[in-house]
């Protein structure tokens, strides 16, 4: 799959005005295949996110509002601000039929249109980014600018946000301010402590922090052998899982508060996109 490209697409460069960090989860099923397993334990991070004091931006795979009525209830009732994902993540992505399903799912439970979306695996084609515009989305965080599976290193990124042609404005998953590695929760366990202590003396962390999960990088879950996938993701979640059979909750909570010493002040997706809506903002610095 073609990614799309960020030197044709990003009309204009924008920075956030202070250090922004915003909390989002991919709601999907364990490891993107077929079993639900993570999702029975959605309330304890609820409770975990009411404790902390943080919102939440949750975006939620299509057929889970059929399907699973009752986890996109627990997360409305916490007050998540909840978008749409993928329609059925086993299918590998979106194409504009699939992304019509999930908006007709999203908006027969929640009583209105999705203003913004994820892709799955952070792949954000070309093909998609058309049918996103057709349908009307305000913004996406689908691009991760990092050497990942999924990451999209088409163009050197140039400020913290971007508008993309045709008027949708990109909130980029977050990574490493001096390696293009993603820091996200499943990469930052499977790094484990001594390395992200490293990382944090060396690298900066981006203005804009968009920080992504899923229920299996929180949970243990038993369908992890259960679950077919590619050999280096397996891998990965073996190791970040090895010798450990306890949720990372409280890790979740000491990465928030370190964000928060670092005078980071946390937002919803949703808020910030309508904060520089309607409030303006700044231009990013043309690079030299």
């Amino acid at each position: 799959m073609d990614l799309i490209d960020l030197n044709a697409r990003a009309v204009s460069w924008h920075d956030v005005a202070a250090p922004t960090a915003a909390l989002t989860i991919d709601v999907e099923p364990d490891f993107g295949a077929v079993h639900h397993e993570g999702l029975k334990r959605v309330p304890d991070l609820m409770r975990v996110i009411a404790e902390l004091g943080v919102p939440l931006t949750a975006f939620v795979e299509g057929k889970l509002f059929e399907e699973h009525a009752a986890t996109v209830a627990a997360l409305l009732e916490a007050g998540v601000d909840v978008q749409l994902h993928c329609y059925d993540h086993p299918k590998g992505g979106d194409d504009a039929a699939d992304l019509a399903r999930g908006i007709e799912a999203y908006e027969r439970f929640m009583g209105k249109r999705p203003e913004g979306y994820r892709a799955n695996t952070f792949r954000l084609s070309d093909p998609l980014y058309q049918a996103l515009r057709q349908e009307g989305f305000a913004w996406d965080s689908s691009i991760l600018p990092a050497f990942a599976p999924g990451g999209n290193r088409s163009a050197a990124w140039r400020g913290d946000s971007c508008m993309l042609e045709g008027g949708i404005r990109e909130f980029p998953v977050a990574t490493w301010g001096c390696l293009p590695l993603p820091l996200i929760q499943s990469y930052r366990k499977i790094i484990k402590s001594p390395a992200e202590t490293v990382m944090r003396k060396v690298c900066s962390l981006p203005r804009l922090l968009v920080y992504d999960m899923h229920m299996v990088d929180l949970v243990w879950t038993g369908t992890l052998s259960r679950t077919p996938m590619p050999p280096v993701l397996r891998a990965g979640y073996h190791f970040m899982w090895a010798f450990r059979r306890t949720d990372y909750f409280d890790d979740l909570k000491r990465f928030v508060r370190y964000l928060q010493a670092q005078d980071y002040r946390f937002t919803s997706l949703e808020r910030l996109h309508g904060d520089l809506a309607g409030n303006g903002e700044r231009a990013a610095t043309p690079p030299a």
